[in-house]
């Protein structure tokens, strides 16, 4: 398959929902930079995931809520799971990747 012909460094693989993708990491790359960035967004994920989760927990609010809304909150936290376990298998990546510390 495709996969299997792949370099093996560096390359930041994505897999997701039977989907994979691979991003060739190449030249100047400032990786603190890019890990604070990804350290960013999974935090902004598990608020967001936290809110949701906290509304969908709330009886006033799921009796209250038309279906629709109660079923794109549940969808938004199934997305919001995949982007968070996507951005930890980014940042183990990227780790290995980086260059040793001297």
């Amino acid at each position: 398959t495709a996969i299997e012909r792949w370099p093996t460094d560096n390359v930041l693989r994505l897999v997701t929902e039977g989907i994979s993708a691979g991003l060739v990491v190449e030249g100047e790359v400032n990786f603190e930079s890019v890990l604070q960035k990804i350290q960013k967004q999974h935090k902004e994920n598990h608020q967001e995931t936290k809110r949701l989760e906290g509304k969908l927990g709330n009886v006033e609010f799921t009796s209250k809520a038309p279906p629709e809304v109660i079923q794109e909150h549940r969808d938004r936290v199934k997305t919001l799971q995949q982007e968070s376990r996507l951005l930890d298998s980014s940042e183990r990546q990227l780790r290995i990747m980086m260059p040793a510390k001297d």
